[in-house]
């Protein structure tokens, strides 16, 4: 099954690293570059279309010269600046693809056979969990366990209190 979140892609400015993160949790396309200037981003948000993702009012104000699609974040704690994202965007809960990229990378992960990664899981987890996925690109192996019962915890912070329509 693929899912895939097509309305929205995002560029974000080096001091949103954790904020990239979380988006690709929740499935979002998201280029994130830990050492990047302004013009780099500016023109590969305007070349591929993304939506700037920023704390830097002078990236805003180029941002708006070039037309650009583009939410200021005012926030500095992560789990409010991604709350003003969904808020922004009017995003619902069942809008997304929920660990659906790698939270590294961003290329979308993979479901593969467990025997594929035998060797590169500890191997309690191997002999325990029976569901995997692999980032083709970077090779990081992703499995069903209690972070994703603390990210189901948080989703339903971020939105509570949301109703569709």
């Amino acid at each position: 099954m693929t899912c895939e979140i097509k309305d929205y892609r995002f560029i974000v400015d080096v001091m949103l690293g954790k904020l990239a993160k979380w988006l690709r949790i929740l499935g979002f396309d998201v280029l994130y570059y830990s050492n990047i200037n302004d013009e780099s981003i500016l023109r590969i948000a305007l070349s591929q279309n993304r939506i700037l993702l920023t704390k830097d009012t002078r990236l805003v104000l180029n941002a708006k010269k070039l037309s650009l699609k583009y939410i200021f974040i005012k926030e500095n704690n992560c789990f409010y600046q991604l709350k003003g994202v969904i808020s922004e965007l009017n995003i619902m809960k069942d809008d997304l693809c929920i660990l659906s990229r790698c939270t590294q990378c961003n290329t979308p992960i993979k479901h593969v056979q467990r025997e594929d990664v035998e060797g590169l899981v500890p191997d309690f987890i191997y002999n325990t969990v029976f569901i995997f996925s692999r980032c083709e690109s970077c090779g990081r192996v992703y499995w069903k366990g209690s972070h994703q019962d603390r990210i189901g915890k948080i989703l339903d912070r971020l939105f509570e209190n949301k109703k569709p329509g």
